[in-house]
């Protein structure tokens, strides 16, 4: 219960490493009391009415949501079914981090060279006890399992929650250190069994594992790390040695012993901390950069909050950098990110977005009109901030019902054309404006082809057909693959993100009529078609855009006001006003009601948005707009029911 409130991930691990524990130990017990297994699960469950106030909420919020999850059978076929077990090996030693492992490296199974020489010493050591006998299967056999479940992807996914996690695959590795350390803590008991033969037999086996591990030329376990590990092993088997064959006379020797033995550990670990901040942290100079960056933003979120009280959504202009609310305090929550949802995710590709390979993030390469549609009015300059010149209000009271299909259509073939019917429905019916003019196509010229060094050149001269910032996308590129770069008078513009997405390229801004002088390359190494793709170059007229926000926000804005964490004031500005339409991704949390208590229907478009039917409710309604966490009343009583079993077990004799 105690894990689950620190961290509900590793409450589920903790909680099957220990049932496979108990069953096993259970199985192994001669007598096998039944009462023992029955008391085993009333614990086991007590535990979880205890987590019940937390863990009830979190199961209903969960399945109410609208993430998406990797079917177990295409997630075992993504993964492989079996992993190499001998990659495995290697990290038994020290210096042997693998920092790939973010994503799909190996565990970090080892405990230190002495915690692995000790444990073998007592899991392959003579014993008489059975009791002790018995212990030791154990442990062998959970250590086995354990390993299996690094090596076998279902038993992987078991540990996950049935789950793929997004990097970090191994969470649970730190259970096989564990086991291997209470092993090493029996040597101290029964030491005076161990042989001389017995202790030089073991140096001489994990001296062959370092050879074999060594042989194995696994980028992050080299001959230098292989040297080390020999000298480590050769060190603390002499002290060992020593500890072990020491008999009566004073006790200073084996107490040196102990402290050489413990040391020779910390030092390793040590080593291990240093090779890991070298790999997976940056340097000083970069973190204090970073910590700057951070610090500026926070002061800039503190200015903009002292200017504006409103619902806003703000990004930061680096792609990568955490630009939450929860870090900055900044009104409104940016959910935005392919990390998120699957929706959002496909939602931003439709607009054109920028893909940065790892995340979808905002960037200042972005089209003026995408950020305008997601409601993006603030934008974070190190310790300062700038407003947009155009931006959708996140309400707008509308005088129709918008239909789904503007929303929802696919923009195969041209995410502008999804951003301008979006504004387009927007502008309703009278509108006195339109976006016919807020973009337009230049048409290029005649293709020339040459091939030069085996490589494919394309080339051709662009026209921009108005004054603005030019952008360039591509189409047919699906399920092509292929190393190509693209060129703009002459000058590298860089590949084109991951030839799957839908992707906007900024060319800069050019004057109508201007000429360039457009590449692309497509390497002998890559996969291409005779004319691979279709080129698109745009130019957005920003001030047109300025132009039809202004007229949509003067007509239909709502004044939003947040009054809790978790809740909105609406206030619709127009008295004709059928619908709400809010900029919030929905969910099945949010509820919505007026001051008098009536429940307002909340539908989704498109995943992204969420519209409020005012359809029968009086003119002018305010709406209260909460996101109700359900669950939370009966949690509350499953835990005080759970304090009384666990008091109950707890007094049992």
């Amino acid at each position: 219960a105690l894990t689950f409130y620190l961290n509900y991930y590793q409450a589920w691990i903790v909680l099957l490493f220990v049932l496979i524990w108990f069953v096993l130990h259970w199985a192994m017990d001669s007598e096998r009391q039944w009462k023992v297994l029955l008391r085993f699960f009333l614990c086991a469950m007590t535990g979880i009415l205890l987590t019940a106030v937390l863990f009830l909420p979190s199961i209903l919020l969960l399945l109410r949501s609208e993430k998406s999850g990797v079917p177990i059978t295409e997630a075992i076929l993504q993964e492989g079914f079996f992993h190499n077990p001998f990659a495995m090996l290697p990290a038994l030693f020290a210096c042997s981090f693998d920092y790939t492992q973010i994503m799909h490296g190996t565990p970090r199974i080892g405990a230190g060279v002495l915690v692995l020489l000790l444990s073998l010493l007592v899991l392959f050591g003579k014993t008489t006890s059975p009791k002790e006998k018995k212990e030791r299967r154990e442990s062998g056999i959970l250590l086995l399992l354990l390993f299996l479940s690094y090596v076998f992807t279902p038993f992987t996914m078991l540990f996950q929650w049935m789950q793929i996690p997004s990097g970090y695959q191994y969470r649970h590795a730190y259970l096989f250190s564990f086991v291997l350390c209470t092993l090493a803590c029996r040597f101290f008991e029964n030491k005076k069994t161990t042989s001389f033969l017995k202790i030089a037999c073991t140096w001489l086996f994990l001296l062959l594992l370092i050879a074999f591990c060594a042989l194995l030329k696994r980028s992050w376990f080299g001959t230098s790390d292989a040297v080390l590990n020999v000298i480590l092993v050769t060190i603390l088997t002499i002290a060992l040695q020593l500890f072990v064959r020491h008999k009566g006379g004073r006790k200073i020797l084996p107490l040196f012993l102990l402290l050489v033995l413990f040391t020779v550990q910390a030092g390793e670990e040590a080593i291990n901390m240093g090779q890991i901040y070298h790999f997976m942290s940056a340097a000083k100079t970069k973190q204090k950069a970073f910590l700057s960056k951070v610090e500026m933003q926070e002061q800039a979120a503190d200015a903009l909050r002292k200017e504006d009280d409103s619902f806003y959504r703000a990004e930061s202009l680096t792609p990568r950098e955490q630009n939450d609310s929860l870090m900055y305090g900044y009104r409104g929550v940016t959910t935005y990110s392919s990390g998120e949802m699957v929706a959002n995710s496909a939602y931003l590709r439709k607009l054109g977005y920028q893909d940065n390979e790892l995340y979808t993030a905002f960037s200042p390469d972005n089209t003026q009109s995408a950020q305008a549609i997601l409601g993006i009015r603030y934008l974070f300059r190190k310790d300062t901030y700038t407003k947009t010149e155009a931006s959708l209000p996140m309400g707008m009271a509308l005088s129709y019902l918008p239909k789904d299909v503007t929303f929802q259509k696919e923009a195969k073939e041209n995410p502008f054309l999804f951003q301008q019917e979006i504004l387009d429905s927007l502008l309703e019916e009278e509108r006195p404006y339109s976006t016919e003019n807020l973009f337009t196509e230049a048409e290029p010229g005649e293709v020339t082809k040459r091939r030069e060094n085996g490589n494919l050149h394309l080339s051709c001269r662009v026209k921009a057909g108005r004054t603005g910032k030019l952008y360039l996308y591509m189409t047919g590129l699906e399920g092509l693959t292929q190393n190509m770069e693209l060129f703009l008078n002459g000058e590298p513009l860089g590949g084109y993100g991951n030839s799957y997405r839908k992707c906007v390229m900024p060319l800069g801004n050019f004057a109508e009529g201007e000429t360039l002088l457009f590449e692309q390359v497509i390497y002998k190494n890559g996969k291409a078609k005779e004319v691979p793709g279709t080129w698109h170059f745009v130019t957005e007229n920003e001030k047109v855009l300025q132009e039809l926000c202004g007229m949509i926000s003067k007509r239909s804005a709502a004044e939003m006001k947040p009054l809790t964490s978790s809740s909105l004031r609406v206030i619709p500005q127009r008295k004709d006003a059928v619908s709400v339409l809010l900029l919030i991704p929905f969910d099945k949390c949010w509820k919505a009601e007026t001051d008098r208590k009536e429940q307002i229907p909340l539908r989704k478009i498109d995943d992204n948005l969420m519209l409020a039917d005012l359809r029968g409710m009086a003119e002018g309604s305010a709406i209260t707009l909460t996101y109700q966490v359900e669950g939370l009343s009966g949690g509350l009583l499953l835990t005080l029911f759970g304090i009384v079993l666990a008091v109950a077990l707890a007094r049992e004799k």
